[in-house]
């Protein structure tokens, strides 16, 4: 077994078939974005304070782009379009990266307010570290499909060459045959022409 296929999955959550399973993952995903994006929406409309609407817009703009790539990446879920589906791969990546350090940096300047709320630091840490550990499942996951889809695509292609490599084959076999035929054919009506004219000529 090759080290590689180790993070290789066939299944989501280890019974669900994987293509299903990653597209109900991303349909749940869009249904969330759509709702948080109609709440923003709604609190934007009651923000009075110029920072706060600047802050809120951008949120705005990063939910378009996340409800844009969720979207085409069910688009390439259904029709198994490894390039959207790498697309998405990539920015799930850079996201999880960004996720890490966001994390990071909140911890770092909420320090303080953890030696004081104990209970409070471990239930965000924790939620925080199951968050980030879906995220990164999810990226094995589509690593996964992505994988496959390339495995497949490779067999087809061999597949097609191979028949078209057969068709030649057969071709080339052929045409020796049908010259050989075609030359038979003229000589057999050039012997009866001869005949016929030595006929006349008696």
């Amino acid at each position: 077994m090759d080290n590689k296929d180790f993070l290789i999955y066939s299944k989501c959550c280890f019974c669900i078939p994987l293509r299903f399973g990653l597209l109900t993952w991303a349909y749940v995903k869009l249904a969330l974005i759509v709702v948080v994006t109609y709440l923003m929406v709604n609190i934007i409309k009651q923000v009075t304070s110029n920072s706060e609407v600047w802050h809120i817009s951008a949120l705005l703009v990063l939910l378009f782009v996340e409800l844009c790539l969720t979207v085409m990446f069910i688009i390439a879920g259904h029709k198994k379009r490894v390039r959207f589906m790498r697309i998405y791969y990539i920015y799930s990546i850079v996201m999880l990266v960004v996720n890490v350090v966001y994390v990071i940096v909140i911890f770092i300047l909420m320090a303080p307010m953890f030696y004081s709320q104990t209970r409070t630091a471990l239930l965000l840490v924790l939620k925080v570290f199951c968050n980030l550990l879906l995220q990164l499942y999810f990226i094995l996951l589509l690593k996964s499909e992505i994988t496959k889809l390339e495995h497949s695509n490779e067999s087809q292609n061999l597949d097609k060459h191979l028949t078209e490599a057969g068709d030649c084959s057969e071709r080339k076999l052929t045409t020796p045959c049908m010259i050989r035929t075609t030359l038979r054919s003229e000589s057999d009506t050039t012997l009866k022409r001869g005949e016929t004219t030595l006929a006349c000529m008696e």
